[in-house]
């Protein structure tokens, strides 16, 4: 059930009215009812290996906390992280869907086992919980129903953000009762996302999809006007994708995480993820870069760099088991090891020049490794890399338009002006002017909408 669909509106909508009318023990039940029937959208033996996984960690959790003494306590932490790496590794290898190919699937008793949604963040979220009860930063209620809400939650469950049970667990425990105000506030960041994705990402995917076709010969000016757009496609589906999600769990009277603080706005790779992800930029800071550069500490700076390497190459495998990402993560975590001792990585360039500089450097570098992320193989980003090295100087129109006509490169270019003046529109909305976003952005998303290629490009993680 993709989060643009009928479907999950409809769910939406018939969940915020349930709450509305029952009384406050019953929220929480209504709430986990609805993330079930989301889930089991996805298939029926998904849902019960999700199940069976969530059921799997409350229990190490709850092992975590209430171990009788500190050794068993330690192990029982030691094979929680054992247990959820073989499947996450299992699944991953065995079901993920790689690009342009159809997923893969066992059949086990009559019923078709494939990857399951959203394994990726579902797996961060409850390793983040096991491990906070088991260092004592968050003592977790030990209620089930609880528990399982936050590892499901039918907003952020298919693609994060990747939230913490520290910050959930008490509004997830003790629903309140969604006000007119969160209504409001949570309709127009959905339809600042259905902006993004329908208007903005569905119209840049063709334009970027014929750059990136091996067999056409495109010009070096085409090929930087893909490389540009590929990133901003990438950044509008999945920035699309998290302001539905969150503005639908504030529709429900709940605040989760920002996830994106202007990205593109950064001046080195380091300040880029701060503002990219954020909730897993933040998560694999605590849970696996703090921990890594722990245990090299006795190396100072090269234990820094070590760490630095390590995480960012795990960050690439977490998206995909593929070289291209393997090497996304590698660069990254280089380009993070080098700005650490150029001392780049804290401050900002103070004069206009340098911090020009480091913007370019910033974008180019960006755009050259976000081709890594969205080529299916070395060999198709090698074709990408090569065709803007080597292209010819002047381009034909026909191929500069992307072989699409006029009219639909205009409507493409269009979407890029929606995207910058509906997002900074909604940064500062106020109950007035609400009505005019809300309006306007109805108008956009229903006659410049695209609805082909609906499905989220994070979904697929």
């Amino acid at each position: 059930m993709s989060v643009t669909s009928w479907q999950f509106f409809a769910l939406l909508g018939a969940t915020l009215l349930v709450l509305l009318s029952v009384p406050a023990s019953w929220r929480k039940p209504v709430l986990l009812a609805a993330s079930i029937l989301f889930y089991l959208n996805a298939g029926i033996a998904s849902a019960i290996v999700i199940a069976l996984l969530v059921t799997a960690n409350y229990f190490f959790m709850m092992g975590t906390v209430r171990g009788t003494t500190e050794k068993l306590r330690d192990r029982i932490y030691v094979a929680s992280m054992l247990f959820n790496a073989v499947v996450f590794c299992t699944l991953k290898l065995s079901f993920e869907p790689a690009p342009n190919v159809a997923a893969t699937s066992w059949s086990v008793l009559g019923y078709s086992v494939g990857y399951p949604l959203g394994l990726s963040f579902i797996i961060l979220m409850l390793h983040g919980a096991i491990t906070d009860a088991h260092s004592g930063r968050h003592v977790p209620d030990g209620k089930f129903s609880t528990f399982a809400l936050f590892s499901s939650f039918f907003p952020y469950v298919s693609a994060g953000p990747v939230e913490r049970l520290e910050r959930m667990e008490g509004a997830l425990n003790l629903p309140v009762r969604p006000v007119a105000d969160d209504v409001r506030a949570g309709a127009s960041l959905m339809l600042l996302g259905l902006i993004k994705k329908l208007a903005v990402a569905n119209r840049l995917k063709p334009y970027v999809d014929s750059g990136f076709d091996m067999t056409a010969q495109h010009s070096a000016p085409t090929m930087l006007i893909v490389i540009a757009l590929n990133a901003a496609y990438i950044y509008c589906d999945f920035s699309g994708y998290t302001d539905i999600a969150r503005g639908a769990a504030r529709c429900l009277g709940f605040d989760i995480q920002i996830n994106f603080a202007r990205p593109f706005g950064a001046s080195s790779v380091t300040e880029f993820w701060r503002r990219w992800h954020i909730s897993f930029s933040n998560w694999l800071r605590d849970y696996l870069y703090m921990p890594v550069a722990f245990m090299f500490r006795r190396f100072r700076v090269t234990g820094t760099s070590i760490a630095l390497l390590i995480t960012f190459t795990l960050c690439g495998f977490w998206h995909r088991a593929a070289w291209t990402f393997l090497l996304f993560g590698l660069l990254h975590g280089a380009a993070m090891v080098v700005e650490m001792k150029l001392g780049i990585a804290q401050k900002r360039p103070t004069s206009k020049l340098r911090l020009a500089v480091a913007h370019l450097y910033t974008l180019i570098f960006l755009g050259a490794t976000i081709v890594l992320f969205s080529a299916g193989t070395l060999t198709e980003a090698g074709s990408v890399f090569r065709r803007t090295l080597t292209g010819a100087l002047i381009p034909s129109p026909a191929e500069f338009l992307g072989y699409r006509g006029p009219v639909m490169f205009g409507l493409m270019s269009a979407g890029l002006i929606y995207w910058q003046i509906f997002e900074r529109w909604q940064a500062r909305l106020t109950p007035r002017s609400t009505k005019y976003f809300l309006l306007i952005g109805a108008l956009i998303v229903l006659f410049f909408g695209q609805t082909e290629g609906a499905d989220f490009i994070y979904a697929k993680f």
